[in-house]
């Protein structure tokens, strides 16, 4: 099974494609803090369908983030919900690197 994982920096976010045990695409992009979940979900579907993945083919994403209120969420809880409703499947959100993948791909 396939994950999208998103890990926010600031100005940039980098964007991955994994499987439990490699990363089959990832690149780096700026994406507008004002509508950060539906840019990212731009970002992301697009390196999707250039390595021929779809929706069935994913089983939930990843977001690494410290402070949700960066890009205009007052909780992480309505930034999961937000993640949920525009992907379509299970959102992580996690600060902890290494916490969010293990969560990502149990």
């Amino acid at each position: 099974m396939n994950y999208f994982l998103a890990l926010y920096k600031g100005n940039e976010t980098e964007i991955k494609i994994i499987s439990e045990e490699s990363v089959l695409d990832d690149k780096n992009v700026s994406l507008s803090n004002n509508d950060y979940v539906k840019s990212l979900a731009n970002e992301i579907i697009e390196l999707s369908h250039q390595n021929n993945l779809f929706h069935n083919d994913i089983q939930r994403i990843g977001l690494q983030i410290d402070d949700p209120e960066r890009i205009g969420y007052i909780t992480v809880e309505t930034l999961k919900d937000d993640m949920e409703s525009t992907f379509g499947f299970e959102a992580i959100i996690h600060n902890n690197y290494d916490d969010l993948l293990s969560q990502l791909i149990k």
